[in-house]
């Protein structure tokens, strides 16, 4: 069975073919600060212009400066209507500072990995000076090609004091606005640069000037090539659209897992940590699914693969070879959403068929090895993990399901939160968010225990708390679900007395089927439950007929499943499933059903224990299960004749025990029954025998005298061992004791005062 391959779909495919047109990251726009440099500004007709601009320069500056111009198709126009601001041409100017061209390199740098361009290096061709005065604005237009290759322009804002002139950049339905602060302020320089073909406008200028350097922006490759445009996804984002519409048809899967390309860890994932071209095709899946209702989170994907290897080199993943895998599993953590803000949404299973990926996990390099050689007859085995950063994506729909898929106690924490919502919930507005709630109750009560045994934390007390919540949103039939679909596969659950009260509100017939059903298990574990609900359910302070109706039916019905359990071939007290505590469960039943004074059924109960005595121990069992129901013996009634018949067999079993008192050895003679018949135990068994010999001196190597030590201690022998290391092989020093009798004689004094505890209660009865 191949576990590597992609889950191939039409609805894979699509996505993938979709996300392939984002080919590179980026904005179409962006902007930043740069700590102030002078560029040694020197103009022709003014000499050197000081920073920030002084106003007087400033007026100066613009008379001996043109009206800038505006394209319109092939010819070059002035016109102050469209185009209202001043430009100065290279040659009338000079930047005299010699690290200017190393701040203008930084700026293209960053310029050049923010629009996405990654190794396709740009180059900046000093273009215009550009002032702009009050009422100075340019309305919204695109750059024209003003050089061969020209891929964006780069605007660096000199320090001048002014307000207003704010940069809109627009593209692909997308705007920003970009304001130049520092410059503004006159303690600093500001950049901008965007896409060459992305329309931009300048607002005007309310007050002050503005003076700023211009570049054109090329790639460093020679020969024309075509020109870059800015990313364009709307078409992707339309594609992507029509990808998550075909997948919210689909029935064999709850979300889409749409693996990214790089690695990651768990530490600080979030959509600003992804690289490369990942971000973009992050971000249009975001957006996809904000047009389309889904919910998208990022989280982290971790592959663990475990299978056969061998020491070969193997290509990506270093020196060893997966020749099978074994096992494996899918899982994913570590979420965030769009903003970057953690959510907890826990560890969720990902399965094949729900993964969208580009290429197989074994053609990629793994995270992390564990390679282990040969280990006596076992092969050699290698482990595999991989992390790679996935956008999660599911309808609104599945979002419940979603919930319980990260495990039972992480939905039940999640309804807690949300029933805490309702109790703070307006009246008017309480019901609809009450059955907001029933919807994940139903969820979880559907898939309690579905989910990988690995993923769960199985917290009883959490899930504790399921059954409190299900009381207070108030639905009897999700109850009765509950109690017969996951009351009877999960015995860690318990009853208490608020389910006494909700079947007292809604009466107890509406509940009797479900009951039923729940005491028809032969699982030992949820017997001995069952046997404490029924206790309870008897013991309620009512008079209600309904109650003790259904409860007499219970009792029956849990007795006779308790004897046919019994009656099984090969049934003993530990079972495959769960241990029976029969001490326990014995109790409750006794318990039960002298509430009930219900004569037959505890008669019944009592002569099929005292049948059993190999399964009914009479201290573990019997006498644990007299003494903890002790209390319950006061104004018997009808039950007198069957509890007589327990106490009684249980005084007279003690009174046979107790009637002669353990006797003290007169001589070394010991038990010497144990099964083993090598020549070194027949020589033990010969001291045990001898009435004589108080101390055996065996004199061996340590693995035959390990085998006698163990044999004493594991067949609890009348013997103390020692080590003499005098000599070489050393000797076990095996010295004969009174341990057994000690045992019998303590044993003794407790069945003594077990019998003086147990005669009172007979008076009583």
């Amino acid at each position: 069975m191949s576990r590597n391959r992609i889950y191939e779909s039409q609805l894979s495919r699509n996505l993938l073919s979709a996300l392939a047109e984002i080919d590179r990251p980026g904005e179409f726009a962006t902007s930043g600060d740069y700590p102030l440099t002078m560029p040694g500004l020197d103009v022709n007709f003014l000499g050197q212009i000081p920073l920030p601009l002084p106003p007087v320069l400033a007026r100066k500056l613009i008379e001996g400066c043109e009206q800038a111009p505006y394209g319109k198709g092939t010819d070059t126009l002035i016109d102050t209507d469209v185009r209202h601001t001043w430009e100065l041409d290279p040659k009338k100017f000079y930047l005299r500072n010699p690290e200017w061209d190393e701040v203008v390199e930084t700026i293209v740098q960053q310029v050049q990995n923010d629009l996405g361009l990654g190794r396709r290096k740009l180059e900046a061709h000093l273009y215009k000076l550009l002032v702009y005065e009050e009422g100075s604005f340019f309305l919204p237009h695109q750059d024209g090609e003003k050089i061969d290759g020209m891929v964006a322009t780069l605007s660096i804002v000199l320090p001048a004091e002014h307000e207003g002139g704010e940069l809109i950049v627009r593209h692909d339905g997308w705007e920003q606005e970009i304001t130049f602060d520092e410059a503004a302020s006159g303690y600093g320089l500001c950049y901008a640069a965007f896409y060459a073909d992305c329309e931009h406008e300048i607002l005007p200028i309310q007050s002050g000037y503005r003076l700023c350097l211009t570049y054109n922006l090329v790639l460093a490759t020679g020969g024309r090539k075509k020109n870059l445009l800015a990313p364009c996804h709307s078409g992707v984002a339309e594609a992507l659209e029509e990808a998550l519409g075909a997948f919210e048809t689909s029935e064999d899967m709850s979300k889409m897992v749409v693996v990214l390309e790089h690695q990651y860890t768990r530490h600080g994932l979030t959509l600003d940590a992804l690289k490369g071209v990942d971000r973009a095709r992050a971000e249009a899946l975001f957006l996809a699914a904000e047009q389309t209702g889904f919910a998208a989170h990022l989280a982290l994907l971790t592959r663990w693969e475990f299978g056969s290897a061998d020491g070969g080199p193997s290509g990506p993943n270093g020196g060893h070879e997966m020749c099978e895998v074994i096992d494996y599993s899918q899982t994913l953590d570590s979420w965030s959403d769009r903003e970057g803000k953690r959510v907890q949404l826990g560890k969720i299973d990902a399965l094949d068929r729900e993964i969208i990926i580009k290429q197989t996990f074994r053609e990629s390099e793994a995270d992390q090895e564990d390679f282990e050689g040969f280990t006596g007859n076992a092969g050699m085995t290698l482990g595999r993990w991989y992390h790679r950063a996935a956008i999660v994506l599911w309808p609104s729909s599945n979002h419940l399901s979603i919930l319980c898929e990260a495990g039972t106690e992480f939905a039940i924490k999640s309804l807690k939160k949300m029933v805490g919502k309702l109790r703070r919930t307006a009246k008017s507005r309480r019901e609809d968010e009450r059955r907001r709630c029933l919807l994940l109750a139903e969820e979880i009560v559907e898939t309690w225990g579905l989910v990988r045994r690995e993923t769960i934390s199985h917290d009883e007390g959490v899930r504790g708390i399921f059954i409190q919540l299900l009381f207070e949103l108030d639905d009897p039939n999700l109850v009765c679900e509950f109690l017969s679909e996951v009351l009877n596969e999960d015995a860690s659950l318990k009853l208490g007395k608020d389910f006494l009260l909700f079947c007292r509100r809604h009466g107890w017939s509406r509940f009797a089927s479900s009951l039923k059903t729940l005491f028809e298990t032969k699982k030992p574990e949820q017997m001995t439950r069952n046997a404490a609900v029924l206790r309870l359910i008897c013991r309620a302070k009512d008079k209600d007929e309904e109650r003790k109706k259904l409860a007499r039916q219970l009792a029956n019905q849990a007795i006779e499943s308790l004897k046919k359990f019994d009656n099984e071939k090969n049934r003993n007290n530990w079972v495959i499933g769960g241990h029976l505590d029969r001490g326990k469960i014995l109790a409750s039943l006794v318990a039960a059903t002298l509430a009930l004074e219900a004569a037959a059924p505890l008669t019944n109960l009592v002569k099929h224990a005292i049948s059993k005595p190999k399964k009914y121990d009479l201290i573990e069992v019997h006498l644990a299960a007299i003494f903890s129901i002790k209390s319950c013996f006061k104004n018997v009634g009808a039950n007198r004749k069957g509890l007589s018949l327990w106490l009684n067999h249980a005084r007279d079993e003690l009174r046979v025990r107790t009637r002669t008192a353990p006797q003290e050895p007169q001589d070394y003679r010991r038990s010497r029954k144990f099964d083993c018949s090598c020549a070194d135990c027949r020589s033990l068994k010969e001291f045990l025998a001898d009435p004589r010999a108080a101390e055996f001196v065996f004199k061996a190597g340590a693995n035959r005298r390990a085998h006698l030590e163990d044999k004493i201690q594991v067949n609890k022998l009348d013997c103390r061992c020692k080590t003499r290391i005098r000599s070489r092989p050393y000797s076990l020093v095996c010295t004969k004791t009174t341990a057994s009798f000690a045992r019998r004689s303590n044993v003794y004094v407790c069945d003594l005062e077990r019998l003086s505890k147990l005669e009172p209660l007979l008076e009583d009865v």
